[in-house]
This record gives structure tokens, C-alpha cells and sequence, in this order.
């Protein structure tokens, strides 16, 4: 199954965009606090959504749009499968909260990894805000709640009245986003993922199927290749973490240079295995972790980088400094390569 995950505008929002959405909820226990404790009751209902109930979910949304708020869709072909808005106006008076105001997910395809891929991106666009922590007023049923237990969610310090005013049965919770988005090194128990991703970023656009590969040996492979190069200080492999999934990378090859009488240690650097996955792209996180890489290569006193860029990316890297250069050569010795 291959889901595209694409930021919505205002434009993009009517009821037909839901045609194939089903709410759907068949709900058994739920928690209510009594006591200032959680307790789980036996509370039956089916949730569903209709007309109207769409249509004041269409306010709300372009609501949050207009208000500089993110909504991200999650499609299957041409059908809207998923959903998650976070809203752009800070709540709080001691932290700074955004809110993630909606994350729902189509009957069919829940239990699927779809909603935790929704929260992460939440995630990494409240930390780029800025904010302190997500607010989150969850729906109470059993289910729903386990779900942002897993994540890490707690009971939200600071309680927002209008929100609780409006659902005093939803459970209030928050997320703390100290350290929820993250720039650095790869350590080595994020090199499977980061396998996984240089797997995803060479087969990226082709028909995997066509092709005789051995996923298993190649990310065994690839990560014996990330261990070397850490343990032997020949590679830095730089990533973006969000809630301990790797979803961007820079690999930097450190070339020592042959000894000059005068100088007999000197490096440079070649830049390369640039990838950010597709749900998290257009956010500038590849822009952000190079600001982090070219400061450290600063620090480390690299004479200079170098980069083969395709077409598109030249631009890019002229704005982080890098400059076109002709007295490269080269000589292809496979046709493969």
C-alpha cells in the first residue's frame, strides 16, 4: 500500500474530499476522571459522522488554515484516507501549546502506522513553531486514549477552558516537545532506519517489483558500512530525528589529504545521500540540518566540501555558499555506475 502524505489548502476542502471517509467507531469503554483519577467504564456508543457533521468539520478546518494553522491529508490514489490539523495560535498562560485539533483516520485504515506518522509530522511542525508542547483534547473511548498513551502523551498541565467547555468528556492531555525534533550524528541504533532510507532514496520512483534485490542483506550491508565509517571516523551520517524516527539525512565522506611538509593532516569533504522522506518534505528541515553540518565542518577545519548536485538542487546549495566550479574532471570507467 502507498499513501501519499500532502499538506491541504483552502482550496482543496468541500465535501467531496471526504466521499470515501468512514468515521466509523464502535466504541465499548471509555475513561472519565473521577477523583482526579482515570477510570475506565463501560460506555457503549457508535460514533459516526454525517452531513451536517462534515460540514462543521469543513469550518473547522478552513478555520484553522486561515489562522496560519497546518492541515495534512493522507490519500490512497485519489482518496482521502486520513487527517490531522494543528492549529497556528499558541494557548497557554505558562507554555506555549499548539493545538493538534483534529487526527482521524478512515475505518478501513487504522492500526496501520498512519496515525503515529501523523503525529510525528504534527510534532515536527509545532517544534518548528517553536511551541512547547502539543494540546491535545482526545476523544475518551479506550482506544483513542491508549493510543496517545503510546505516544508519550500525559494529562496537560495547564487545562483550556473553551476546550474543556466544549468537550469536558475528552481527555486533555499533552505532549512535551523538549527534544521531539531533533538535529545531529546518526548514533548507531537509528542505522537500520537510516538503511532503510538509503533503500527508499535509490529506489525512489522505480517499480521495486521489476527488480531482483535482497532487502534483508542490503540493510545488513548498509548497516555494516554506517558502523565502519563511525568507528573509523570516515563518515558522518547527519540526521533529522522526530520522535525516534529518522526522517532526513546528509551523509559526509571526511577525505584525508595526502601530507604536504607543512601541513600533514588535512581533510575535506564530500557531501552526499541527501533525503528527506516525501511527508516531511517543503518544511526546510534538509536546509536546517545543513546549517548544523556546515557549522560542526567549521569547527572541525575541513579545507573545503564538495557536492555533485542534480539540476534541481543547484540553486540550493549555491544559497548555503557552495560555488560552481569547472576544473572538475572526470572519467566514467562503468556505464552502470
Amino acid at each position: 500500500m502507498t499513501l501519499e502524505f500532502r499538506k491541504l489548502k483552502g482550496e482543496d476542502l468541500s465535501l467531496d474530499l471526504f466521499k470515501s471517509f468512514n468515521r466509523d467507531q464502535e466504541v465499548k469503554k471509555c475513561w472519565r476522571r473521577c477523583e482526579g483519577q482515570w477510570v475506565l467504564k463501560d460506555i457503549a456508543f457508535k460514533e459516526s459522522w454525517n452531513k451536517e457533521d462534515y460540514l462543521k468539520l469543513l469550518d473547522d478546518l478552513r478555520h484553522t488554515l486561515e489562522n496560519h494553522g497546518v492541515l495534512v491529508g493522507v490519500f490512497d490514489q485519489n482518496d482521502l484516507v486520513a487527517f490531522a490539523s494543528l492549529e497556528g495560535q499558541y494557548m497557554g498562560q505558562v507554555k506555549r501549546y499548539l493545538q493538534m485539533s483534529y487526527l482521524i483516520i478512515s475505518k478501513a485504515y487504522r492500526s496501520k502506522g498512519i496515525g503515529r506518522k501523523l503525529f510525528n509530522i504534527l510534532t515536527m511542525e509545532a517544534a518548528l513553531k517553536a511551541a512547547d508542547a502539543l494540546y491535545i483534547s482526545s476523544h475518551s473511548s479506550q482506544e483513542t486514549k491508549a493510543f496517545y498513551d503510546a505516544m508519550g502523551c500525559q494529562d496537560v498541565e495547564e487545562i483550556n477552558q473553551r476546550l474543556y467547555d466544549i468537550e469536558p468528556y475528552d481527555c486533555h492531555l499533552e505532549y512535551n516537545l523538549d527534544g521531539a525534533l531533533t538535529f545531529q550524528v546518526c548514533p548507531s541504533v537509528y542505522f537500520d532506519q537510516l538503511s532503510q532510507l538509503r533503500w527508499d532514496f535509490t529506489l525512489a520512483d522505480r517499480n521495486i517489483d521489476e527488480l531482483d534485490l535482497d532487502h534483508p542483506s542490503f540493510i545488513q550491508e548498509c548497516q555494516g558500512f554506517f558502523s565502519q565509517g563511525h568507528s573509523q571516523d570516515t563518515w558522518s551520517h547527519w540526521v533529522v530525528i522526530v520522535n525516534d524516527e529518522v526522517v532526513s539525512s546528509i551523509s559526509v565522506n571526511h577525505i584525508r589529504k595526502v601530507p604536504k611538509p607543512t601541513l600533514f593532516m588535512d581533510e575535506y569533504a564530500y557531501v552526499t545521500n541527501v533525503y528527506t522522506k516525501p511527508e516531511f518534505r517543503q518544511r526546510g528541515l534538509a536546509s536546517r540540518l545543513m546549517d548544523h553540518i556546515l557549522t560542526w565542518a567549521k569547527e572541525r577545519n575541513f579545507e573545503l566540501m564538495i557536492v555533485w548536485p542534480s539540476r534541481p538542487a543547484v540553486n540550493y546549495y549555491k544559497k548555503v555558499g557552495f560555488k560552481e566550479q569547472n576544473d572538475l574532471m572526470e572519467l566514467v570507467l562503468r556505464e552502470d555506475a
